[in-house]
């Protein structure tokens, strides 16, 4: 850890295979790497040595028994620099490169974003964004300028936030400023650098685009704050009318049964109807089961932005609306005949109970 904290400089060892690993790293490396977590928290005089000297056994174990090795630095600017990868065996070398080339890509790059996204995922916690965005930034190729890669960094974070702002919803305006402050402090590392500007760089007015972003999420909550209370004013309306109604439909009914009860044993249409509704119960409330769990799933419809399937599909059937009506009315009918085939006993169970109440009432 050259310069105090400045900067933290290691080495990214990659086996080809998880078998590799087992077989030539884990062995040695797992025990050592178990001894110095349990050197955190001791108290013994000689624990720093203890420490250095595990370790340097862990690097050059790693070092011998891993198929390709990659050098980083990582700075507190946040900077991190990758170089050229490093092969234990040169046959090994020229059959990656070789399949590299084969599949259109460049090997150094490829597996230095391997590395970029490993040593990102490890040491980096999600501010601003979702984990599912975390391509907004990629590695760049450092030229002899130092300059154009910073520029590249600047454009994408720019690009995310006008596009963050396109989706106009509070929390991705939010995130969009969050990005700003990132992308402003990206630049202000880079002045330092330089001595001013980077230079080549476009003028952004960060000022007026955080003055809009804020303006237009305030106007989105304003506008979700007024919609969430006239929701809830429609529901209390209709959850106070749905208990009136209800209540009277329950005295009505109970009358009704007061009055009727007597009957029963007398009328033969309200004895069969009774002999009907002890015979088939079970059928009737599996039927009302089905029915609640139908009306539920109806009226369940905000799965479209709160799961990633839902957004896919929604943004599947505005890009391709007749093949998304093809395919939905597909899978319609194969789903509904494998559940037809499927629950055939219990469809010929509730045809059998409703033509039988159907005789009963009009016979």
């Amino acid at each position: 850890m050259p310069g105090e904290t400045e900067e933290i400089s290691g080495a990214i060892h990659i086996y080809k295979s998880h078998d590799d690993w087992k077989a030539t790293g884990r062995p040695t490396v797992r025990p050592r790497l178990h001894e110095l977590n349990s050197l955190v928290h001791s108290l013994e005089p000689n624990r720093d040595a203890n420490t250095e000297r595990i370790f340097s056994e862990t690097q050059r174990d790693l070092t011998r028994s891993s198929d390709i090795s990659v050098q980083y630095r990582l700075f507190r600017t946040g900077e991190v620099y990758f170089a050229r990868s490093t092969f234990n065996d040169d046959q090994l070398r020229i059959e990656s490169e070789e399949y590299a080339a084969a599949q259109g890509q460049d090997f150094d790059k490829w597996i230095a974003d391997q590395c970029y996204f490993f040593l990102r995922d490890i040491t980096h916690t999600h501010q601003h964004h979702t984990p599912s965005s975390d391509t907004i930034l990629t590695l760049q190729c450092r030229h002899q300028d130092d300059i154009v890669w910073r520029r590249n960094i600047v454009y994408s974070l720019n690009h995310h936030i006008i596009r963050s702002k396109r989706f106009a919803d509070a929390v991705s305006i939010y995130q969009a400023m969050g990005v700003l402050a990132y992308c402003q402090s990206f630049k202000g590392i880079c002045a330092e650098r330089f001595g001013g500007p980077i230079p080549g760089l476009p003028t952004f007015n960060d000022k007026t685009l955080f003055s809009s972003l804020k303006a237009r999420a305030d106007e989105r909550l304003l506008q979700t704050t007024e919609q969430a209370a006239d929701q809830q004013l429609r529901l209390s309306r209709a959850a106070n009318w749905r208990v009136v109604a209800l209540a009277i439909t329950a005295l009505l009914v109970a009358l009704l049964a007061i009055f009727v009860q007597p009957l029963v044993q007398t009328n033969e249409k309200l004895t069969a109807i009774s002999k009907f509704g002890s015979e088939n119960l079970l059928t009737i409330l599996a039927t009302l089961l089905i029915v609640l769990l139908l009306v539920w799933a109806l009226t369940q419809n905000d799965w479209q932005v709160k799961r990633q399937i839902g957004r896919d599909v929604l943004e599947f059937s505005n890009v391709r609306r007749v093949l998304f009506v093809a395919l939905y009315l597909m899978t319609a009918v194969i789903v509904l005949s494998i559940a037809v085939y499927l629950a055939e006993p219990a469809i010929a169970d509730m045809r059998s109970m409703f033509s039988g109440l159907l005789r009963i009432l009009f016979h």
